[in-house]
């Protein structure tokens, strides 16, 4: 099954249950995923017995692979929403510490980013959301 799922030429690798290359799980036709004492969710590691596991059968050249990942990724409509919009949180003016305007802003009312971590400790957030772990990696951009 792991040799039509990765389409692979040959039975050149081994797999085990541990990344250390313990446990390992024998490759049989008649075996089933319980009796291999394999589980839903289990992790399994895939070691090539040779170096050339992946090349492409009908190539000579070592670097030309298969690859199953797609080139082209498209996002869900709401993350391109969530993309146009500000994201900071705004914050109300300050009556002690702001004297100027409506229309302008200070140090005391300039509205809160998303992964501010004084808003979010002021507020008991224990998580941010992924948008707001996106921009603070992305320097709020």
């Amino acid at each position: 099954m792991v040799q039509k799922s990765f389409e692979l030429s040959s039975l050149q690798f081994s797999l085990f249950k541990r990344q250390n290359k313990t446990d390992s799980v024998d490759n049989s036709r008649t075996k089933t995923v319980k009796a291999a004492g394999l589980n839903h969710g289990d992790r399994l590691f895939m070691f090539p017995k040779t170096q050339n596991l992946f090349q492409n059968a009908n190539s000579s050249s070592q670097t030309e692979t298969k690859s199953k990942v797609p080139s082209v990724v498209v996002e869900d409509e709401i993350d391109i929403e969530l993309s146009k919009l500000e994201g900071s949180i705004p914050k109300s003016k300050d009556k002690l510490n702001c004297q100027h305007q409506g229309n302008s802003q200070c140090v005391h009312c300039i509205p809160y980013d998303p992964f501010d971590e004084e808003y979010l400790k002021e507020q008991k957030i224990k998580f941010m959301s992924f948008h707001s772990y996106i921009r603070k990696l992305s320097g709020g951009l």
